[in-house]
């Protein structure tokens, strides 16, 4: 380790480092089991799937409401007539 050079971490960001990337390896480390069990139970909750709520939209109905703004809206692009121009060009 005598070769790395750290002298492009400023000390700011060390400390952001410390406090929100190392918490679990610090609970690990220091034996901490109350921080260990905090730890997996934000994992498995991060694992659990979302009930679906009552009386919401459904995905059909938010995909259809987009489909009809996109058939009002009037597209108009440059690219739509690109290979025509670019025959024009080159002939």
């Amino acid at each position: 380790m005598v070769d790395l050079d750290a002298s492009y971490v400023s000390a700011i960001s060390w400390y952001f480092v410390n406090l929100m990337g190392l918490t679990s390896i610090y609970a690990l480390v220091l034996n901490d089991n109350e921080m260990v069990t905090q730890i997996a139970q934000q994992t498995t909750q991060q694992q659990q799937p979302a009930p679906p709520t009552a009386g919401g939209p459904t995905v059909d109905q938010l995909f259809n409401s987009e489909l009809e703004g996109f058939k009002i809206t009037d597209i108009k692009s440059c690219f739509t007539t690109i290979h025509d121009r670019v025959l024009e060009k080159y002939q």
